[in-house]
């Protein structure tokens, strides 16, 4: 960027917060401000838009809830 102090403080972030035992498959991208519960699944290759309860399969793009863990 060539002026990398006027970009810097325009820059909007927010974290992205994943729990424990977590799968996340290969080349899915979770956007900034989503979480992901724990004990989810997230399909290879998904695109997460929205946050993601706890002990839930979702994947696609967007991601969709698909169905609960067993």
């Amino acid at each position: 960027r060539r002026n990398f102090e006027a970009d810097y403080n325009n820059r909007k972030t927010a974290p992205v917060l994943i729990g424990n035992d977590v799968f996340i498959g290969a080349n899915s991208i979770i956007l900034k401000g989503v979480k992901i519960g724990n004990n989810s699944v997230i399909g290879a290759g998904s695109v997460v838009v929205t946050s993601v309860p706890e002990d839930e399969i979702w994947g696609g793009n967007p991601a969709k809830f698909l169905r609960k863990c067993i």
